[in-house]
């Protein structure tokens, strides 16, 4: 009777023992994808925070758009910026300095609006209007 009281108080243990671990690597795993995901919604965020720039000169004919981009004093250099359509996105590479202009030309089919923004930062879009 006492070796069968032994038994079942050790496969209790090893059963209670299972449960911790599991415990355990499900907190573990849930714990390191939200700080995963916390760190690189922040680092893009406080990266995109550094572009200041601006569009004018818009000009669209013949499926070309031609506008000037000017990046701000206190701007970061831009490195590539994606314009954007409800067809299609394409990314230009400008290596545009502070306190600089460049004009940007560029073969699109645009019906009605487009979208600039800095490669990774789809969240600060600017919308534009070629009507």
């Amino acid at each position: 009777m006492a070796s069968q009281k032994n038994t079942i108080i050790i496969f209790i243990s090893v059963l209670f023992l299972f449960a911790v671990i599991y415990l355990f690597l499900w907190i573990y795993q849930a714990y390191a994808g939200g700080t995963g995901y916390a760190e690189r919604t922040t680092e893009s965020t406080i990266e995109c925070m550094g572009y200041i720039f601006e569009v004018n000169n818009i000009n669209y004919a013949n499926n070309s758009l031609s506008f000037n981009l000017y990046n701000r004093k206190a701007s970061n250099t831009l490195q590539t910026i994606i314009l954007k359509t409800s067809t299609a996105e394409i990314p230009i590479n400008v290596s545009l300095e502070p306190d600089s202009t460049q004009t940007i030309t560029e073969t699109i089919q645009i019906t009605d609006e487009f979208f600039i923004f800095p490669k990774r930062c789809e969240i600060y879009k600017k919308s534009y209007s070629i009507t």
